[in-house]
């Protein structure tokens, strides 16, 4: 059973201390998280300080305040303390049962786009290079002609 569920409940809320299921939904987000973290460091870095959070969340005296936003293709834990923020993003599918695979086609895909990206904004170089080659050759020359 997946006690991730019912999101809608709690986005824009934060965790109410006197609600068992508030409490129990954001104690199961925050277990999730540590587990994408440990599952895929490299993919998701930012997730590595859930843990401490984690553990202020199960402590008697917990400071912070627990608020789940939602986006388009993701949601973010923003954690505060009052005085610090932290703020963790997250693919929505991170909250499914299979969310694993799920996960791990974002990631594939996320990676994709960013080489798609990466091999357009260096082919535009490669043919603008040239000319813009040129343009600074013929300031640079400008330039020690004013000189002189």
């Amino acid at each position: 059973m997946n006690a991730l569920t019912n999101v809608d409940k709690y986005i824009n809320h934060t965790v109410v201390w006197s609600d068992k299921d508030s409490r129990c939904f954001y104690r199961h987000l925050l277990n999730r998280l540590m587990d994408v973290y440990y599952l895929f460091p490299k993919a998701l870095p930012h997730l590595g300080s859930i843990d401490i959070y984690f553990g202020e969340f199960l402590s008697e005296e917990c400071d912070y305040n627990f608020t789940l936003k939602e986006g388009a293709e993701f949601y973010r834990l923003d954690v505060s303390d009052g005085f610090d923020d932290d703020k963790f993003r997250f693919p929505k599918c991170v909250l499914d049962d299979d969310w694993e695979d799920k996960l791990v086609k974002c990631i594939e895909n996320k990676r994709r786009n960013d080489l798609q990206k990466e091999i357009a904004r260096l082919e535009e170089s490669i043919k603008n290079g040239p000319a813009e080659l040129e343009r600074l050759k013929k300031e640079f020359a400008e330039l020690n002609n004013i000189i002189e």
